[in-house]
């Protein structure tokens, strides 16, 4: 929020799109784990409304795209 400045509505938006990135992070890598074949890992993919709706495609035979907005700036370098 210090370098943000969001307030309100626009802070809790952002609060909601970091979970959902922290819990595609962490389907991502259970699934990866699953791929090598540890089968006590559970999948979280009911964490969220982002991995629910991106289970098809993560989970199954597709391929998947992600694409990453980066700033270059000095000032978001922690963020990128």
């Amino acid at each position: 929020q210090s370098k943000t400045g969001a307030s309100g509505t626009v802070l809790d938006e952002s609060i909601s799109i970091n979970k959902s990135l922290f819990v595609l992070r962490k389907t991502i890598k259970a699934l990866a784990a699953r791929s090598q074949g540890r089968t006590d890992v559970s999948v979280p993919y009911r964490d969220s409304k982002l991995t629910s709706l991106l289970s098809p495609s993560l989970g199954g035979n597709s391929i998947t795209l992600m694409i990453a907005c980066v700033n270059s700036s000095d000032a978001y370098i922690e963020d990128s």
